[in-house]
C-alpha cells in the first residue's frame, strides 16, 4: 500500500505497539494511547502529523459549541455521574476521569466519579474493570450512570441486576443509555453520545 504514515494503538484489542519496529521500516509510525487521552488531544497530535492543524481547530471549536448547547438544554438529574461499560455477569468497566466519555459528561455539567481502583480486577489507562461482586462498590457514589456502548435493553439489564439494586443510580432510576458508538469517542461518535444523553434526559 506504500503509506506515507502509519497510525497504531498502544491499548485495546487493536493494539499494535509490539509491531512498532516492523511498521517503522515501512513508513513513519505514530502510536497513540486513545484510552489515556481525549479525542481532542489525539486530533491535535494527528493534525500536527498531517499538516491539518486548521481543520482540527475548526472541528474542536464546533464540538465545544455542540457540548455547550447541549449543556444549556439539560436539567441534570444528579450532580455526580460515571460512564460504565456493563457486561452483566462479567461485571463492567468504569471509564477513567481522563477518558473522552468523562470529558463529555464534565462538559455537560456533571461531576465525574470513578470506582475504587483497589477493588478493580484490571486497571487500564481508559477503563477500570470490576467483577460483578465488586461492581456495586464501584457504583456506590455516582447519582447517575451512563451505559457506554449500549442501548435501552442493556441499560434495562443493569437496572434489573439484583446486585446493583441498592446503588444510588439504580435505586433512583437514573441509568441512561448512550448508544452503540460511545465506546470509542471521536468528533462524530461524541456528538452521537451527546444526542443520546440529551434524549435520555429530556433535553431540547
Amino acid at each position: 500500500m506504500e503509506p506515507d504514515l502509519i497510525i497504531g494503538s498502544t491499548v485495546g484489542a487493536d493494539a499494535t505497539v509490539d509491531s512498532y519496529d516492523q511498521l517503522s521500516e515501512i513508513a513513519p509510525t505514530i502510536m497513540l494511547d486513545y484510552g489515556a487521552h481525549t479525542w481532542e488531544d489525539l486530533a491535535v497530535t494527528l493534525g500536527e502529523a498531517t499538516g491539518a492543524e486548521d481543520g482540527v481547530q475548526v472541528a474542536l471549536d464546533d464540538f465545544e459549541a455542540y457540548v455547550d448547547e447541549a449543556a444549556a438544554s439539560l436539567t441534570l438529574p444528579g450532580q455526580t455521574a460515571t460512564a460504565l461499560a456493563y457486561n452483566g455477569a462479567d461485571g463492567g468497566g468504569v471509564f477513567s476521569a481522563e477518558s473522552s466519555q468523562a470529558a463529555i459528561l464534565i462538559g455537560l455539567g456533571f461531576d465525574y466519579v470513578v470506582g475504587p481502583e483497589d477493588l478493580a480486577d484490571q486497571v487500564r489507562s481508559d477503563v477500570s474493570f470490576f467483577t460483578a461482586e465488586n461492581l456495586p462498590a464501584a457504583l456506590a457514589n455516582p447519582e447517575v450512570v451512563f451505559v457506554i456502548a449500549g442501548g435501552d435493553e442493556q441499560a434495562d439489564s443493569l437496572v434489573n441486576d439484583p446486585l446493583l439494586a441498592n446503588t444510588p443510580a439504580v435505586a433512583n432510576g437514573q441509568v441512561y443509555a448512550t448508544g452503540p458508538t460511545s465506546f470509542r469517542i471521536d468528533y462524530y461518535s461524541g456528538k452521537q453520545m451527546i444526542d443520546a444523553i440529551v434524549a435520555g434526559l429530556g433535553g431540547e
